[in-house]
């Protein structure tokens, strides 16, 4: 495990009894809550092939729901592109030629992405906790990956700047 992961991971388990994080709800997680909700995550990385060093693009606003999502795929040993949540399609299409995502996770208004729908397939989608719902899109010809857990050499996070 990476000093990173394993200091999350630890946080988590110090508050497993106490809340931890707030939702926009005003609903709060303890950290036992929200370290099943990471698992439940992981697992449904593993099931879909996602896993060391995968690139997944993820474009969600700040919420539980980004928090979980992020520490679920550094734990699994994925690369992470987190992006500005209202970036339009063709921005996502033009990063997608440029980085072949395996995975492109959006907030629950975007129903499809019709530019990549003959490369991606809307994946069912999870809700955590008292958060709205995220689509997932799974590349469809996929090469799947095991899960590798991270040492702190492992570790990537994309920043994308797009100059005006």
């Amino acid at each position: 495990m990476s000093e990173l992961t394993e200091r999350l991971k630890q946080q988590l388990i110090a508050g497993s009894s106490r809340p931890l994080m707030q939702d926009a709800g005003q609903h709060w997680y303890s950290g036992s809550q929200l370290n099943l909700e990471e698992n439940v995550w992981k697992n449904y990385w593993q099931n879909k092939g996602i896993g060391h060093n995968d690139i997944v693009l993820v474009a969600l606003s700040n919420s539980v729901s980004y928090s979980i999502v992020i520490q679920s795929l550094w734990d699994i040993g994925a690369i992470v592109q987190p992006i500005n949540p209202v970036s339009t399609e063709i921005q996502i299409s033009e990063l997608e030629d440029q980085y072949n995502y395996s995975a492109i996770i959006l907030n629950e208004d975007i129903k499809e992405l019709s530019i990549l729908k003959d490369t991606f397939t809307n994946q069912p989608r999870l809700t955590t906790l008292h958060e709205p719902e995220v689509q997932i899109f799974i590349r469809n010809k996929h090469i799947a990956h095991l899960n590798e857990t991270p040492d702190d050499d492992h570790h990537a996070y994309f920043w994308y700047n797009r100059e005006t």
